[in-house]
């Protein structure tokens, strides 16, 4: 699918960084894009199909709306299967915060769920809303504007991390890492290697090549010890020692120990983990569940995981096949 192109990096120096989903305003899934025959419609949770395949590509429901493909052209539908967005665009993204940030004739815009564009963002980058405030690229520097497309924080940082999250942003100022609040005062000074957004009221950061966690006052209450530290979903978030992956919780205490190729964090209560051989899937106690596939799995979402590697489709919780695309089985 294609999409638009973020400018700050959604990957920052290795601090991996997701798009908005996993965030306060996460939804329940109730319906998932699947392929039958070359064409994309949505099964339930139980793999049956209950939006017919009729699309060229989709993409998951948020706020209601999902992306959906015809012609070559991106739209929306509702949750019954119903165009509620004509498709028309040469590329779009979710709904979030309420707005998605689309993309027609090389200028961008943020349209609400009826389809109505509210702001026009030209031929300049922009990145999703969270907290009401979405970043914008003007020559080179990164501002804020607020759901009415005023500019509320003037251009003057390099880059940004994803955008704001519990009220806070990592921004990049003069080489260095810190957090800004929601009206643009630099309440955690530039002072880091590499920041990621904040989770659960945590937020990574490295300093002389390791890696903590601070809180939202910039206070290190996990020190920099790591080798590499993932954000905190559940209460636990992935951290590496050496050359293996493990979790640690709000503390700091080792609450899984590092043993794995990869790690990555929590969604209902379970997260993927390289074995090596294959991903697998482990729960809380660090236990493996599931062995599933070599390729990265996407993460649970609505009791569900989303795989495409030598065969595409949904696995549950038990690691049962729910769906498999019928294009890529042999």
């Amino acid at each position: 699918m294609r999409r638009i192109k973020l400018a700050a990096a959604i990957l920052t120096l290795g601090m991996i960084i997701a798009a908005p989903e996993w965030g306060a305003a996460a939804e329940a899934r109730a319906l998932f894009p699947a392929k039958k025959q070359g064409k994309y419609g949505f099964i339930d949770r139980t793999g049956n199909l209950v939006i017919p395949p009729r699309f060229e590509n989709a993409g998951a429901f948020f706020s209601g709306r999902a992306l959906v493909q015809l012609a070559g052209k991106w739209g929306y539908i509702d949750t019954a299967g119903k165009v509620v967005i004509d498709p028309r665009f040469d590329s779009a993204n979710p709904f979030y915060d309420g707005l998605a940030l689309v993309e027609s004739g090389k200028r961008q815009y943020f349209i609400n769920p009826d389809g109505k564009v509210v702001i026009d963002v030209g031929g300049q980058e922009a990145g999703f809303f969270g907290d009401g405030r979405a970043w914008i690229n003007r020559s080179g520097k990164i501002g804020f504007i607020d759901r009415t497309g005023k500019i509320v924080i003037p251009p003057g940082f390099n880059s940004v991390v994803g955008g704001f999250y519990q009220g806070l942003a990592a921004v990049k100022q003069e080489g260095k890492w810190g957090f800004i609040d929601l009206q643009g005062a630099m309440v955690i000074p530039p002072q880091f290697e590499a920041a990621g957004c904040f989770a659960e009221g945590l937020a990574a950061f490295q300093l002389q090549g390791k890696y903590g966690f601070i809180d939202k006052n910039g206070g290190a209450v996990i020190k920099p010890q790591f080798d590499f530290a993932d954000r905190f979903s559940e209460g636990l978030a992935p951290v590496k020692l050496g050359d293996k992956f493990g979790y640690v919780d709000r503390t700091g205490r080792i609450a899984i120990s590092p043993q794995f190729l990869a790690a990555y964090p929590f969604s209902e209560g379970l997260a993927w983990v390289d074995l090596g051989d294959r991903m697998g899937a482990i729960d809380r106690s660090g236990k493996v569940v599931l062995r599933a596939t070599p390729g990265l799995p996407g993460q649970f979402q609505g009791g569900l995981a989303h795989f495409q590697d030598t065969w595409s489709g949904y696995l549950d919780r038990s690691g049962k096949v729910i769906w498999q695309d019928s294009d890529s089985i042999e």
